[in-house]
């Protein structure tokens, strides 16, 4: 069973996933995501984590982490 929500959107398409963390960081949502890249530095997609980190995970954010570091590629 799969345990994490994966969003995939092009780097002009961040509003939907900012939404998503600006309304949990307004509600105080303790949770953790994953910004996953291909090996050039390009958003392959961004994963809400769940109990587990995958392998394939080498960095974990808060919700306000992850806004931050969108800001700053956006």
């Amino acid at each position: 069973m799969n345990n994490e929500i994966t969003l995939q959107e092009p780097m002009n398409k961040y509003k939907g996933i900012k939404k998503i963390l600006r309304k949990q960081i307004e509600d105080s949502v303790h949770t953790f995501w994953a910004h996953l890249t291909d090996d050039n530095g390009k958003t392959l997609e961004f994963r809400q984590l769940y109990k587990t980190v995958p392998d394939d995970v080498s960095e974990v954010y808060s919700p306000k982490q992850l806004l931050d570091k969108i800001n700053t590629i956006s």
